[in-house]
């Protein structure tokens, strides 16, 4: 513990030596009496993530549905899975070729298309014509109200949760009654984008060898 405390306090010592921008905001509140240094150092925070939050060009979707800093409700949920697939679409770090194609080295808008709309050969065919109008960008707001692979499974979603989603209300959406169901929806489009891999007859044969050959020694 001594150790942990001694690194910690080095860590800290360092940080101040730097004159970092966070160490010359606490020490402007380091006056104060806790319960109001707490208050103004939550203020500082805050308005140091509504201006990172406005400068980040990355989460658009993110914009949409965080206007306020707190706690969101999908956080007490008890299934795991739900919580993960509704922070990563939250946060844009999920599966969708709008975030997968930033880390392509192919040029063009092929590696964002929607891998279930669009025909590679099409896009990359007519993407440098004058008349080429886009193609079908796989984001979030496609997966969650246009995608028709997703169909299935949105039309089994209640009327409320169905009526958000077609009025995009993505802020009340996530602020609802329905963020459980909304979390098991996207559970779901997350299985159909990624199905298990059943093994192959020549693997199941190899097993099966294996399992024979041990059998006999």
């Amino acid at each position: 513990m001594f150790c942990l405390l001694h690194l910690v306090s080095q860590a800290f010592q360092e940080q101040k030596n730097l004159n970092l921008s966070w160490y010359e905001k606490l020490s402007s509140v380091a006056h104060y009496e806790t319960e109001a240094a707490h208050g103004t150092m939550r203020d500082v925070f805050i308005s140091d993530w509504r201006v990172d939050l406005g400068s980040q060009t990355k989460m658009q979707f993110y914009k949409q549905i965080k206007e306020e800093f707190g706690e969101e409700q999908y956080l007490n949920l008890k299934s795991r899975q739900f919580r993960t697939n509704l922070a990563k679409i939250r946060s844009s770090s999920h599966d969708l070729m709008i975030e997968r194609g930033r880390y392509t080295k192919e040029a063009g808008v092929w590696p964002r298309a929607c891998r279930f709309c669009c025909d590679r050969d099409q896009v990359l065919g007519f993407e440098y014509l004058p008349f080429f109008e886009g193609t079908i960008i796989e984001d979030e707001e496609h997966c969650l109200t246009e995608c028709p692979m997703y169909h299935s499974v949105r039309s089994s979603l209640s009327d409320d949760l169905k009526g958000l989603l077609l009025l995009r209300n993505y802020k009340d959406m996530m602020n609802s009654a329905h963020i459980e169901e909304l979390g098991k929806f996207l559970s779901s489009c997350h299985r159909i984008r990624n199905p298990k891999k059943t093994p192959t007859s020549s693997s199941t044969c190899s097993n099966t060898s294996v399992n024979d050959s041990k059998t006999l020694s």
